[in-house]
């Protein structure tokens, strides 16, 4: 369910915003589009972390009947429909999406320096082994390029159809079957993983990713408890979202939705739209603390993205587990 124009938005922009990164991390676009190659990671136990299990993550989340209202409480209907309707266009590199298919190695190599800075680990390795959990993972655009890096990924979202072209593209990935990541989906919500884990049913993830996505929720801080509570002990929560500034505005709406067309009309609201102070006192609200806070801005002369101090558009957000955190303290 992640939205076309949080690509977009930064993508309209070029200028220096005025809210400072906390700690960049450095990161090498083009390491995100390589193949992974084999190899596990292990853990300072000596046991080697278990990938995501193929059949399980094949199959669709109970029913929501099962979980209720208030289990599935940031869940936004018109949302889901939004991106239904839209889902057959996610690998279109000059479709819709075109604009984050321009956005995902900068998102990708964040995502894996992120990982190796948090967990020790040289960079070709980061995420080696790592249950990654994809939440709002649309086609695929990001679960697929982790996959291929060696992660076992599990891609989830409200929206059906979009977990379909997901699937399906995962399964003609030559790269993705010929090393030892995988991605799976399944069309759920993080509420109701929530409920698996809770039941014994789910083992937690070191990586929970939710990209573009928390600008189209209905509670923001339900949402991020379920997040929470998903990250295992020591792992990492990694957001990106978009800024509510003028800038954003003029950019994101205005510019994307209005001027370029380049995104459907009402993709977006700007009353939704979070600011990086306001994100992260809602992370730490749900348990995590902030590491990393850093900017992505568009380059209009090469047609690429690139980490920045500049905030004022696009945004990531980077959040850690405490490792003695217990079962009481995830369902903040």
């Amino acid at each position: 369910m992640r939205a076309w124009a949080g690509g977009l938005g930064a993508a309209l922009s070029g200028g220096r915003g005025a809210q400072p990164c906390v700690r960049l991390v450095g990161v090498r676009c083009d390491a995100a589009r390589t193949a992974g190659a084999s190899g596990r990671f292990t853990s300072s136990s000596g046991q080697s972390r278990p990938p995501v299990s193929r059949a399980a993550a094949a199959d669709a989340c109970p029913p929501r009947a099962v979980h209720g209202a208030a289990e599935d409480a940031s869940v936004d209907a018109s949302e889901v429909r939004k991106f239904n309707e839209s889902a057959a266009h996610w690998w279109s590199t000059n479709g819709p999406a075109s604009a984050l298919h321009r956005m995902n190695p900068v998102r990708v190599a964040f995502i894996r320096a992120a990982a190796s800075g948090h967990f020790q680990l040289a960079r070709e390795n980061a995420l080696r082994g790592l249950r990654v959990l994809d939440v709002g993972c649309g086609g695929g655009l990001v679960s697929e390029p982790l996959a291929r890096l060696g992660a076992n990924v599990l891609g989830i979202d409200a929206a059906e159809v979009g977990v379909k072209v997901a699937r399906q593209h995962a399964q003609q990935d030559s790269l993705l079957a010929s090393n030892e990541g995988s991605a799976e989906f399944r069309s759920c919500t993080a509420e109701a993983l929530v409920a698996e884990a809770q039941a014994g049913k789910l083992e937690l993830f070191e990586i929970v990713s939710a990209l573009e996505i928390i600008e189209h929720v209905a509670d923001v801080q339900a949402f991020l408890r379920s997040l929470a509570s998903l990250v295992k002990p020591g792992g990492l929560l990694i957001l990106s979202t978009i800024n509510r500034t003028a800038q954003s505005y003029l950019v994101a709406i205005l510019g994307a939705e209005y001027i370029t067309r380049m995104v459907p009309q009402g993709t977006h609201s700007f009353s939704r739209f979070i600011q990086p102070p306001e994100l992260a006192a809602a992370v730490e609200k749900a348990g995590l603390s902030t590491e990393q806070v850093a900017g992505a801005v568009f380059n209009p002369v090469t047609h690429t993205f690139a980490l920045s101090q500049d905030t004022s558009v696009n945004y990531f957000l980077v959040a850690s587990k405490p490792e003695s955190a217990t079962e009481q303290e995830q369902d903040v």
